[in-house]
């Protein structure tokens, strides 16, 4: 990641502001969904090991006591809460325990929620998930899935330098997925929105433009080419792109325009953009399942989140579908003979995937 002067936009001057919702749920069949709850009720071979991740759920922070001293020293106490808390936490990513990361993002959060955070903690955030994000990825996932980043408030500012990412950086499938899920509430779309309007970066346009348009693809296309209508031709070369990707077109910068002042009102537009729009759907669903592929490796209590998260009502039904599959996978790698998970464990590792299950049906 290279451009430093991005981390001025975390929690400091200026929020860059977007967002998105449009869903359609595919149907799923209830029979389905009543077999992987009967499994999910079978009784569990009782297996004993010690898991030091698996108690520690990512969005119930501070749960876990964890032992050891705290970080800073007791010698030199800084005279400033802001310092002493960036001394602690610095401190606890610098552990290789995932209790000390989830008691570093506790604190995190809540000096975010009182008010008036010092911008040291994006810029402490950024340099994680950026320059030190391959050193340690279960640090990083953990940071990714935390509440702190998941909320759009606290977490678009980071993940929209996030998604200027190289190809090749390992976690941007779950940048782009986070923002799939914000891209469902129509306030956070149209801060989405407000970003592809504005946004001058060429990856962050090549990237959150399909987002955008997988739920809402009319709104995105007229915001896209309002842009080219009032800028310059050749100004807007990766916009121009994004919009011959989506839709299909190779068109050039002044000939979108001419071309959505000709067609916007035909009938046979509605049937193109609502064919884009399940393609980008299907590549939404693409990008979920390479995200799943790697987080099957995590800690099954933050696997277990990840499924939780892939079930909520402003998911696409086709995320859903694969999710309660998952769900039964998930339960069926547990109850195998050598996972060790103890009986108790199992049970409150399961009991919520159980419950949403039954909401859904």
């Amino acid at each position: 990641m290279g451009d430093q002067s991005l981390k001025m936009l975390l929690f400091g001057e200026g929020e860059a502001s977007l967002p998105v919702g449009y869903r359609r749920w595919s149907p799923i069949h209830p029979t389905f969904i009543v077999g992987l709850l009967l499994s999910l009720f079978l009784s569990v071979a009782v297996i004993g090991q010690d898991d030091s991740a698996a108690g520690i759920p990512v969005n119930e922070l501070g749960a876990e006591s964890v032992d050891g001293q705290d970080p800073g020293s007791e010698d030199q106490q800084p005279q400033d809460p802001d310092e002493q808390l960036h001394q602690d936490v610095i401190g606890y990513f610098a552990s290789q325990q995932s209790a000390d990361w989830v008691r570093a993002l506790t604190l995190l959060g809540a000096r975010v929620e009182a008010g008036d955070p010092p911008q040291w903690i994006g810029t402490l955030l950024l340099d994680l998930l950026t320059e030190q994000s391959e050193q340690n990825p279960e640090r990083t996932r953990t940071i990714l899935q935390d509440r702190l980043i998941r909320a759009s408030s606290s977490g678009m500012p980071i993940l929209l330098v996030l998604l200027r990412q190289d190809a090749n950086w390992p976690f941007l499938a779950e940048v782009e997925n986070n923002f799939r899920a914000w891209s469902a509430d129509p306030a956070i779309r149209e801060r989405l929105l407000m970003e592809l309007s504005v946004g001058k970066d060429a990856l962050l346009i090549t990237r959150l433009l399909p987002i955008v348009a997988a739920r809402d693809p009319r709104s995105t296309i007229e915001v896209a080419i309002s842009r080219l209508a009032s800028e310059p031709e050749g100004s807007s070369d990766a916009l121009v792109a994004a919009l011959s990707q989506f839709l299909g077109l190779e068109l050039g910068h002044s000939e979108w325009v001419q071309w959505w002042q000709d067609n916007r009102d035909q009938p046979i537009i509605s049937g193109i953009l609502e064919r884009q729009r399940h393609s980008a759907q299907t590549r939404e669903l693409k990008t979920w399942e390479r995200a799943n592929r790697l987080l099957r490796e995590v800690p099954p209590n933050r696997y277990r989140s990840w499924l939780l998260d892939s079930l909520r009502d402003t998911e696409p039904g086709t995320v859903r579908s694969v999710a309660i599959s998952e769900c039964g996978r998930f339960s069926r790698e547990l109850h195998k003979e050598g996972s060790g998970i103890e009986s108790e464990a199992l049970r409150e590792l399961l009991t919520p995937i159980r419950d949403r299950l039954l909401e859904i049906i």
